[in-house]
């Protein structure tokens, strides 16, 4: 409960259009995720089922809607905000069932050579950077033949409104 409010500020002040107060938003948030994920280890070593974890709710009812409601935003830089913390909650919740986490994402981020990430291509101010995401992303589904590495949820909520309206 008292996440709710800090929470909604910070995604409110991702549309700011001072850098320094939307960055911080956005650092904000990113604690929040990771403080979530914390919680929700920490839960699971004291009880074995984790599907009634109220932080995993919170992060999957809450979080994650703005989330999707925020990549197609009209901002670009706030989008761009928004784009980038579906990356991060991917990489962090990799190895969670939930398909409302979108762990499935986590094979088109590349710490190693940020010039392959496909969240940092795709929101990249050079428009050859957001055409390489793209023939990226269309590589990595094609690889597979007729099975894609992602769920239904990540096509449609985060990948298809990022191929429609490109940052």
């Amino acid at each position: 409960r008292v996440l709710l409010p800090l929470m909604f500020t910070c995604f409110h002040l991702l549309y700011d259009s001072d850098g320094v107060i939307s960055r911080a938003s956005s650092k904000a948030l990113k604690a929040i995720v990771s403080t979530c994920l914390d919680q929700i280890q920490s839960s699971k070593e004291e009880q074995e089922n984790s599907s009634h974890n109220a932080w995993l709710k919170f992060i999957e009812s809450t979080f994650m809607p703005c989330l999707k409601v925020g990549i197609m935003a009209k901002n670009l830089p706030a989008r761009r905000s928004f784009v980038l913390l579906v990356s991060h909650v991917s990489k962090l919740f990799k190895g969670f069932q939930s398909v409302h986490l979108y762990g499935d994402l986590e094979c088109l981020i590349r710490e190693d050579d940020p010039d392959q990430d496909f969240f940092l291509n795709v929101t990249h101010v050079q428009l050859h950077r957001r055409a390489r995401a793209f023939t990226k992303l269309r590589k990595l589904i094609l690889s597979d033949g007729k099975e894609s590495n992602f769920s239904d949820q990540s096509c449609g909520n985060i990948l298809l409104p990022l191929a429609m309206h490109p940052v």
